[in-house]
C-alpha cells in the first residue's frame, strides 16, 4: 500500500527556544518542526509541535519565503527530506519536538533532541541541507510551483514579513 502522506518535508531548525530546558540543548538547535508541499491542494503545510500540542496548519506564501529567506541568511538550518519510512506505529512515552517530526518523516529511530535530529538526518542518503555552505534546489519541485518557475528556494521570491515558524504565518 502506497504512503497516504505527503513524500517529502523540508525540516527547519530553529536556533532558540523559549522553554526553560533551552538552555541544555545544543547551540543553534532549539527547537525543530516541518513543512511539506502538497501538490494535490498545491499548499504548503506546516507541522509543528509544542509543549501545549501540535500546530497543523496551511502556511501563507509570505511564510514559506520567510523560512527560506531566514535558510539563505544562516537564521535557520533547513534539511530537505524524502519521506523515509512507514507509518510509525509503536507509541513514543516521550515526545519532543525532534521525536515527533521523527514520526512524522517515518523514522524508527528516536532523537530526544533537535541537533540529535539533524544528525540522524544528515546521515540519510537523499537528505541535502538548504542554503548551507552554497545553493542547493528543492528537490520536491514544490518551489518551482510556488515561485513563479525558478526551484530554487527564495530565488526571487523572498516574501516581506517573513515569520518565525508556522505559529508566525
Amino acid at each position: 500500500m502506497a504512503w497516504p502522506g505527503l513524500h517529502s518535508w523540508m525540516v527547519v531548525f530553529e536556533p532558540t527556544t523559549s522553554a526553560w530546558w533551552g538552555r541544555f540543548l545544543a547551540r543553534g538547535f532549539g527547537h525543530c518542526w516541518a513543512m511539506g508541499f502538497d501538490p494535490a491542494a498545491r499548499v504548503w503545510v506546516g507541522v509543528e509541535p509544542l509543549f501545549q500540542g501540535t500546530l497543523v496548519r496551511v502556511l501563507s506564501s509570505e511564510a514559506v519565503h520567510g523560512v527560506f529567506l531566514r535558510a539563505k541568511l544562516g537564521e535557520v538550518r533547513l534539511l530537505s527530506v524524502p519521506h523515509v519510512g512507514a507509518e510509525v506505529v509503536r507509541p513514543r512515552f516521550c515526545v519532543t519536538c525532534a521525536g515527533a517530526v521523527a514520526s512524522l518523516l517515518g523514522l524508527r529511530r528516536f532523537p530526544l533532541t533537535p541537533w540529535g535530529l539533524f544528525w540522524t538526518l544528515r546521515r540519510m542518503p537523499g537528505v541535502k541541507e538548504i542554503w548551507r555552505g552554497g545553493e542547493e534546489a528543492v528537490s520536491t519541485g514544490a518551489a518551482a510551483t510556488e515561485c513563479g518557475g525558478d526551484s530554487r528556494p527564495g530565488a526571487g521570491c523572498a516574501g516581506e514579513g517573513a515569520g518565525r515558524g508556522p505559529a508566525a504565518a
